[in-house]
């Protein structure tokens, strides 16, 4: 799943956090990994872009 938020939200603060210390990210309800940030575009066009993954797929890679 990919989410696009605006860089002043304070949901992007929240994305960061999960990424780096690799915890759950609840949208809607639901709870992911954060795998990607980036951003895209500049001034009022401007938006963090963020790649989501359910936690059971990111389970599934780390298998052997």
């Amino acid at each position: 799943m990919i989410i696009r938020l605006l860089p002043n939200s304070p949901a992007v603060n929240a994305l960061c956090i999960c990424h780096e210390r690799e915890r759950l990210y609840r949208h809607n309800g639901q709870e992911y990994m954060v795998e990607q940030i980036s951003l895209i575009g500049d001034g009022q066009s401007a938006r963090v872009v963020a790649k989501l993954k359910s936690p059971f797929d990111v389970l599934e890679d780390k298998q052997y």
